[in-house]
């Protein structure tokens, strides 16, 4: 096509979703000049972002409100204790040369909150007209829930935009008789390249899809103990090569982008944040680690793992 906004000229279209749909009183007329100034405004540009002093005054007041997770009673088997919730958060452009942001003794006043499980920035699902110059970032009857999801974003104490990496923390109490028992948290589906740090327990884990189980047993003690995440979003790979369609599939362009970078389904591949739930699993030393069922016609087998720690024979 010669004209780039070729999109923009013909008939009226009404519909162009996946679900048969219904219309009754419609009606096609000319717009005024104010009238198509109006409607092809981006609502998003719209939205009004907290000035500098309001975003360090919700960032006061949110990180006031944190507060540990206290871990109460629990089963002498097993128990699954959900560490969702308000997590401290520094996205990477704050930390400072030099600084270890999993330090437990480093002070965390200046921390943001974050919601767990979330992504720090605005969630892209199938919107892939962004770019392509359409009014409203070719979102169409999406354009709710991306100025919704804009929104959430420029509500935050950071800013979203220059965040391509950050750190979460989240302070964890235990009771006396965790003393003796296996703790393992689970951060499942992270985003992209991350450590997870808990005292000088260290772990990595890349992709989107896949459990991050960390064992915190022989780094914890009863009291107060720090778990530190680092999560690094992927940035966008602007060049021509990246961009260079290969191929089609019904209404999406597929680009070499697309075909070489991790798996994101259905994600624009660019979100950043521990976006599913996170816990804390408590068992014995001596525990059944895995179960797996493998069934026939016939009948089935039953495969268990059972796992006795070495320090505990």
């Amino acid at each position: 096509m010669r004209d780039p906004h070729y999109r923009l000229k013909g008939s009226a279209l009404l519909g162009g979703g996946w679900i048969p749909t219904e219309y009754s009183g419609v009606a096609v007329r000319s717009l005024s000049r104010r009238e198509q100034e109006r409607y092809l405004k981006d609502t998003v540009q719209q939205v009004v972002s907290l000035s500098p002093k309001h975003r360090e005054k919700r960032r006061v007041h949110q990180r006031a409100a944190y507060a540990p997770v206290l871990v109460g009673r629990f089963a002498d088997g097993r128990t699954d204790l959900s560490l969702n919730g308000r997590w401290l958060f520094r996205p990477g452009y704050e930390v400072q040369r030099g600084e270890d942001p999993a330090d437990p003794h480093r002070s965390d006043a200046g921390w943001h909150v974050m919601d767990v499980p979330h992504f720090w920035n605005p969630v892209r699902n199938w919107l892939h007209l962004q770019e392509s110059g359409l009014p409203h970032g070719g979102s169409g009857v999406s354009d709710n829930y991306r100025e919704q999801e804009e929104q959430r974003c420029d509500s935050s104490t950071f800013d979203h935009r220059r965040t391509t990496d950050a750190w979460y923390r989240h302070w964890i109490v235990l009771p006396q008789e965790t003393a003796g028992k296996r703790l393992v948290v689970t951060l499942t589906l992270l985003r992209w390249p991350q450590r997870c740090r808990s005292m000088a327990c260290v772990r990595g884990n890349v992709g989107m899809f896949g459990s991050f189980d960390v064992d915190l047993t022989e780094h914890v003690r009863p009291g107060k103990n720090l778990l530190a995440v680092h999560v690094m979003a992927v940035e966008p790979d602007g060049s021509a090569e990246a961009r260079r369609q290969v191929a089609r599939a019904v209404s999406v362009d597929i680009t070499n982008a697309m075909l070489h970078s991790l798996p994101h389904g259905m994600f624009g591949g660019t979100e950043g944040g521990i976006w599913q739930p996170v816990t804390l699993t408590i068992t014995n030393p001596v525990h059944i680690d895995d179960v797996f069922a493998q069934v026939r016609t016939d009948g089935g087998d039953m495969h268990v793992t059972c796992v006795n720690l070495p320090a505990h024979p």
